[in-house]
């Protein structure tokens, strides 16, 4: 759910939109509310975590230029640095950094009261085997940790398995975001239908090791192998029916192992189908439009995009990124922001993602494949679920199937309108129907 496009396009929207509105007022988003009130010399607040309203801070060192309030919670070392602006509709992007970690947080803040109701997430006792796993890169060294969900079986029987591969971001095992756990939620309706999982947690979280921000595809996709490796090594599983199910980013280290012929069967969910590139330009696209911009200044500022990425992957070096940026950007509406987007666009995660190209994969998938997608999705598009089939079936593959989901958002909830801001407001983890359709196509092979 932690995506950094999203988070990139966010921030540009905030840009080209930004215009004066009051900030006063009770502001929900996930993780913290903020209640603001206005003043003569400005503006003050508390904020606390949404779930803890007993917790609540006072905002300090409030501060508005151009447009945009950044202040700080009153908690000394442990607190948050917090910047505000508007965007159209009543929204307001909040960027969060611990002043303790250093974690940063981004989210979509509005007037609508929600709760963190997850009627999904699943309740022990469980009528299958969970099991805390870890297993080793052999690559690198790297330890991951994760969980088995094992479904309970006759002496001397085996089942499939499946291998949970995440989007982009650092996401635990249950890929959570919101209070939501669309892994978990997965793994246990697929344990119910008699199919294993393997859930992990991205190298640099929770209790897997390594560094993820010096991660790239080609270590995700290291820390995947691992992950098959380990499947096939229970005795519990049918090493000859071990899989993987890719989201988003993920769906692009599922077809490199498809075509190395690492797994059996493969399952992208909102998985890219285009080369980086053109995925990272068309999500910037769709959500600029949702989110009300013009359709000749969603072009205009892809245009700077596109070149800005083009930057981004012949620099040698962050310094040179942001000065190419500093010169590619001067004069235009986005002036001053190199520095935020060499960030953003130069970093090993990223840069991998715009290298991305699947095109050099579907020549040599000969696997079943199952390829989801939903219509609200404004992440990425389901052209790319188009080019995933067409691009697998040119090569005589006519095991591929596509489903299509017209009310989906990017992570398979049913959505209003696909924008990100309603991923923690919506109580749906993932879609029923989507999951007995996963299950199904799994069963049948």
């Amino acid at each position: 759910m932690k995506n950094k496009a999203v988070i990139l396009v966010i921030f540009l929207v905030m840009t080209i939109i930004g215009r004066a509105q009051d900030f006063s007022g009770v502001w929900y988003g996930y993780p913290r509310v903020f209640e603001i009130s206005r003043t003569a010399d400005g503006y003050t607040g508390i904020s606390y975590p949404i779930d803890h309203q007993d917790q609540a801070r006072s905002l300090v060192r409030v501060k508005i230029m151009k447009q945009v309030l950044t202040c700080e919670t009153d908690t000394g070392i442990n607190g948050w640095r917090v910047m505000l602006q508007m965007q159209k509709g009543g929204v307001i992007s909040a960027t969060l950094a611990d002043k303790n970690s250093q974690q940063v947080l981004y989210s979509d803040l509005s007037q609508e009261p929600f709760s963190l109701v997850r009627p999904q997430t699943p309740k022990a006792p469980f009528s299958y085997q969970v099991e805390d796993v870890s297993f080793q890169n052999a690559v690198d060294g790297v330890r991951l940790s994760g969980t088995l969900t094992l479904p309970k079986s006759g002496p001397n029987k085996t089942c499939k398995a499946v291998v949970l591969l995440s989007g982009s971001g650092p996401n635990d095992r249950n890929s959570e975001g919101g209070a939501h756990e669309p892994f978990h939620v997965i793994a246990d309706y697929l344990a119910r239908q008699g199919i294993a999982t393997l859930r992990y947690d991205d190298r640099g979280v929770g209790k897997s090791e390594g560094i993820y921000q010096q991660a790239t595809l080609n270590e995700f996709y290291t820390d995947a192998e691992a992950a098959l490796d380990y499947l096939r090594g229970r005795s519990e599983i049918d090493g000859k029916q071990v899989g993987v199910i890719g989201h988003s980013e993920g769906g692009y280290i599922a077809l490199t192992l498809a075509a190395q012929q690492k797994v059996d069967f493969l399952v992208t969910l909102a998985g890219g189908g285009l080369p980086g590139t053109e995925v990272m330009l068309q999500q910037r696209a769709a959500l600029m439009k949702a989110s009300g911009i013009p359709d000749q200044v969603v072009a205009d500022f892809n245009r700077y995009m596109a070149k800005a990425q083009e930057i981004a992957l012949s620099s040698s070096d962050m310094k040179t990124c942001q000065e190419r940026l500093n010169e590619l950007l001067a004069g235009s509406s986005l002036a001053g922001q190199a520095a935020f987007f060499a960030s953003q666009l130069y970093n090993p995660e990223m840069l991998s993602l715009l290298q991305a190209d699947p095109t050099y994969d579907y020549p040599d998938i000969h696997c079943p494949v199952l390829v989801l997608s939903g219509g609200k999705d404004l992440q990425v598009s389901p052209e790319n679920a188009d080019a995933i089939c067409s691009g697998i079936m040119a090569n005589g593959n006519k095991k591929v199937k596509k489903l299509f989901y017209p009310e989906l958002n990017h992570m398979f909830q049913t959505a209003k309108t696909g924008l990100p801001f309603e991923y923690v407001r919506i109580q749906e983890t993932f879609a029923p129907q989507v999951l007995k359709d996963l299950s199904g196509w799994i069963k049948k092979l």
